[in-house]
């Protein structure tokens, strides 16, 4: 039995918590000690989901910005326990975690890398001070790596998200209970996007996009799932383009598993002038559900997406390519496609070739 420590800024709704949570499940579900330190209790997401799994959540609150007596206190929590391993998530839990770990002699495995964007000078000065000080550094894609750094190093391994395929049973209760709730038998077919509403996804072209597809077919509704600090903007311009009557706003939802199931085609646009992707969780998981996909060049996005194979890759910021993929897929739905999109998931990127590769990371450090 392995003993670690994960260590995450928080365990909010994005998609490197979403794994997270998943690898803590995949750990004790092998026999694995697991604890959890974060740094900012944030108000849903999955901080109940893992006490639930009985799973001791350590709160050591960083009080400010430029608070660092936080690197002090996690130091005081791994010298007062015995860790196997520290596993921090992301680029300020692995910062803190590889200060805080000096000298202690305790291998550190930092998931470091979520996305492929170009980073600011802060955010690459932070990626190298990890990759010195880390035993192991893991990006969830190729191109995260080569978006910060000019070699790849000894101590770099690429694990790709991982996918649990029986979160995705399907359930007609709860899909009729989500077609009710949300009103979404009003739509003969249903665009989907699930999404932060932040500026690093680009709501505003599958809006513009949406407004252009519906002067030429009627029964065509539009869902877009997640929450963010743009929501009211975009419902703003969802009443300016004047299909805000056909566009639906959840919110974060704990049920997206099934929502996938009432949607036709799942987007993904990124706005790639703030933005690339790493591998998107939103991708996999309607491929692993078999709805066909759109999403944007650049990033990660492409190892998981080959265009015309799985799914179709569009450029970003183009309202009319957007357009054109969206209606080529709605008319010409292609159940082989769909099949190589499935199996593509399943070879590549299950949730236990994600949480063997870890396991067997850990062993080495």
């Amino acid at each position: 039995m392995t003993s670690i420590l994960i260590i995450s800024p928080s365990l909010g709704h994005g998609g490197a918590e979403r794994q997270l949570t998943e690898l803590v499940k995949g750990l004790l579900g092998r026999g694995h000690h697991v604890e959890v330190l974060i740094t900012q209790l944030v108000e849903g997401g999955y901080y109940e989901q893992i006490a639930a799994m009985g799973v001791k959540i350590h709160l050591i609150e960083r009080r400010s910005k430029y608070d660092l007596s936080v690197i002090l206190r996690v130091r005081q929590l791994i010298q007062s326990a015995e860790f196997d391993v520290i596993h921090p998530f992301l680029g300020m839990g692995s910062l803190i975690a590889v200060i805080a770990g000096l000298g202690l002699k305790v291998p550190i495995v930092a998931s470091a890398i979520r996305d492929a964007k170009v980073p600011d000078i802060k955010i690459k000065v932070m990626s190298h001070v990890v990759a010195r000080l880390a035993d192991i550094v893991v990006s969830n894609s190729e191109a995260g790596f080569k978006s910060r750094f000019k070699r790849h190093g000894k101590n770099f391994r690429v694990i790709y998200n991982g996918v649990d395929f029986s979160r995705f049973k399907e359930s007609p209760d709860d899909i009729a209970r989500i077609r009710k709730e949300l009103d979404l038998g009003r739509f003969e077919q249903l665009i989907g996007m699930v999404a932060s509403l932040s500026d690093n996804k680009d709501h505003e072209a599958l809006l513009r996009s949406f407004k252009v597809l519906k002067a030429s077919r009627k029964g065509l509704g539009l869902i877009i799932v997640g929450g963010g600090p743009n929501r009211d903007k975009l419902e703003r311009l969802a009443k300016e383009l004047g299909v805000a009557s056909d566009t639906v706003f959840t919110g974060h939802r704990s049920d997206v598993d099934q929502i996938y199931r009432c949607m036709d085609l799942v987007v993904l646009l990124t706005n790639s002038k703030k933005h690339a992707e790493g591998v998107p969780n939103a991708l996999l998981e309607a491929m692993a559900v078999g709805v066909p996909v759109v999403g944007t060049r650049g990033g990660g996005t492409e190892e998981l997406v080959t265009d015309g194979v799985n799914g179709k890759i569009i450029e970003p910021g183009s309202v009319s390519a957007a357009v054109d993929a969206i209606l080529s897929t709605l008319d010409n739905y292609d159940p082989e496609m769909i099949e190589r999109a499935r199996e593509s998931v399943r070879s590549r990127f299950s949730i236990n070739t994600y949480i063997d590769e870890y396991i067997n990371l850990y062993k080495s450090v």
